[in-house]
Order: C-alpha cells, then sequence, then structure tokens
C-alpha cells in the first residue's frame, strides 16, 4: 500500500517527466544542435524517470528518499540545459555535454555531502553539543560528508572549466558563481538558528521557561556560539548574495 509521500514522490516524478518530454520535443527542432545532445538526454534521463517511478510504485525499492533528492537534483540540471538548447543558446551547444552531465551529477551528489558535514558539525556538534551526536549517526554523516565536500569542490572545478571551454575562456569565476548558490541556504540555516536561540534567551529571561529549544532534550546546548551565529551567518549572506547577483548579471551575456 502506497503511503501519502510515495504517491507525491510519483507525481513529482511525473510532472518532471511531463516537463522533460516537452522541452525534449523542442530540442529535436534545432537541427544544428548536435546529436550528442540529443540522444544523451533521452538515453539517461528516460531510463532514469522510468526506474525511479517503477521502483516507487511496485515498491521494489524500499528505501529511496535520499536517492529521490539525487534524482531532483540531476532533473534540475538537465531541464536548466534543455532550456537553454531549446532556446538556441551557442554557449551551451559548444560544452562538451558528456563532461559536463558527469560534473553536474557531482555536484548533486556534492551538494547532499556538504550539508551532511554542515548539519553534523555545525549543528549537531557545536550548537546542540557532542551528546547528541550518537543520534544523528556522526560516523556514517561525517564521511560521507568529507567524500561529497570532495565530489563538490571538483564538480565545481570541472563545471567551470566545461564553462570556460563553450564561451572560449572568456567566462571566469564560475566555481565561485556554484559555490555561493549552495553557500546561501547555509547562511540562512545560520541565521534561522540565531534568531530563535536570541528569542528563547530573552523569553527565558521574561518568563523563566524557553520557547523554542528544547533544553531537556539537548543540555549541552551552547547558546554563545548560537547567539554568534545570527551575526556572522547574516554577515555572510550578504556577502554571498551579492558576489551571486554579480555574477549572474555578468553571466547573462553568456547565457
Amino acid at each position: 500500500m502506497l503511503g501519502a509521500f510515495e504517491i507525491a514522490s510519483l507525481i513529482v516524478i511525473l510532472i518532471i517527466l511531463g516537463i522533460f518530454i516537452f522541452l525534449y520535443i523542442a530540442v529535436w527542432t534545432f537541427e544544428d544542435l548536435p546529436l550528442s545532445h540529443k540522444i544523451f538526454y533521452g538515453a539517461f534521463f528516460i531510463p532514469l524517470s522510468i526506474l525511479f517511478f517503477c521502483g516507487i510504485l511496485l515498491q521494489f525499492i524500499t528505501d529511496y528518499t535520499f536517492a529521490f533528492v539525487i534524482y531532483i537534483l540531476i532533473a534540475v540540471q538537465f531541464l536548466f540545459f534543455m532550456i537553454s538548447d531549446a532556446g538556441g543558446e551557442e554557449t551551451v551547444r559548444k560544452i562538451r555535454i558528456g563532461r559536463f552531465i558527469l560534473y553536474a551529477i557531482g555536484y548533486a551528489v556534492g551538494i547532499v555531502g556538504v550539508l551532511f558535514l554542515f548539519i553534523t558539525i555545525f549543528i549537531y556538534a557545536i550548537i546542540f553539543g557532542t551528546s547528541s551526536l550518537s543520534a544523528f549517526y556522526a560516523d556514517r554523516a561525517i564521511l560521507f560528508g568529507i567524500v561529497g565536500t570532495l565530489f563538490f569542490f571538483l564538480s565545481i572545478w570541472g563545471i567551470a572549466k566545461e564553462e570556460r571551454y563553450g564561451t572560449g575562456g572568456e567566462m571566469k569565476g564560475s566555481a565561485l558563481f556554484y559555490a555561493n548558490i549552495l553557500f546561501l541556504p547555509l547562511t540562512l540555516i545560520m541565521i534561522a538558528i540565531g534568531l530563535m536561540t536570541i528569542i528563547d534567551l530573552i523569553n527565558f529571561h521574561l518568563y523563566g521557561y524557553y520557547l523554542i529549544i528544547a533544553i531537556e532534550s539537548y543540555p549541552a546546548y551552547n547558546f554563545l556560539a548560537g547567539v554568534l551565529s545570527f551575526p556572522i551567518g547574516l554577515a555572510l549572506l550578504c556577502l554571498s548574495l551579492r558576489k551571486v547577483i554579480k555574477d549572474y548579471r555578468y553571466r547573462q551575456q553568456f547565457y
């Protein structure tokens, strides 16, 4: 019997597959588009989507949550390049699509790895205290986080290399652009934790009890680190957002 999450996952896959087919038809209308682009899109993404859909529907993939997140990230990358191809962008046509897709998959895996490492070290170890690490499978999370972070840096280096190739060496700073895209949500997490900590400290001072933080569950909660995460996260958010906006405007001349 399928649960609510399984049904929602099936609907998401069908929606993504529908958008893909629509763009795939548009891509085939461009005669001067390299045939390798057209073949690779269909030969990779359609079987991948069918595998996930049938695996969830027939329930022979029991624990697919992590793989489903990777699928969503890969789908976003695919749709982005197909939109560019369908729009006739010369830069994307020059990119070696096979290498770029491999880097994009590594980038997707790297995002999850960086998130695991950030949550394990910053939230569970520094904020909640090391006593909470046992509940989060810290050894596996840190190992996957280190490997994923390595994938992330190698992938953004590879993506930057391919974009320089596609623009004849004119585009610069691509790696920092993709790194800042991931850095933005991390700074938002820091700001949210800082705000919750500050609100709780004020509420405890006024009324004698904590409003948000379950202090009984995390007796080693580091309030100093929690409070400092707000100004640090806000400063980093401003710097990162400024860099992303600047790079986005620069990239508009190529895409």
